[in-house]
């Protein structure tokens, strides 16, 4: 028999999606370019949000590259932004990346690289 104190609880899915969604309305409102926004324009960018892991090592965007499709705002980890080889700066938490091939339509001028293991927000042009 089971006592009833070590019952477990459980989050249901649509629980936990309004979690994640407040979440990330959260953690966009204190940063540039978002934190102009209404809360509904807010949840309707969180609610774009693919989340992506970049491994230790891994390119997220490849100077003279494809293009991007999607501004990068990096929630956890550090990424370096390396231009001709030489790493001219690193991009952390609540830093946005990837806007001017965004807007451009042009490649990349930059290697943005992640310097660890690091969780990215991807919200789609």
């Amino acid at each position: 028999m089971t006592p009833r104190n070590n019952r477990r609880t459980t989050t249901s899915p649509a629980t936990a999606g309004a979690e994640q969604l407040k979440e990330r309305v959260k953690f966009l409102s204190d940063l540039e370019p978002f934190n102009g926004l209404s809360k509904l324009e807010l949840e309707r960018v969180a609610r774009s949000i693919v989340e992506r892991i970049a491994a230790a090592g891994e390119s997220v965007l490849v100077e003279s590259g494809v293009p991007g499709t999607e501004l990068y705002v990096v929630h956890d980890g550090t990424l370096e932004l390396v231009h001709k080889d030489a790493v001219v700066a690193l991009i952390t938490r609540g830093e946005v990346f990837g806007h001017p091939t965004l807007l451009t339509g042009r490649a990349p001028e930059f290697t943005t690289r992640a310097r660890g293991e690091s969780k990215l927000y991807c919200i789609p042009r």
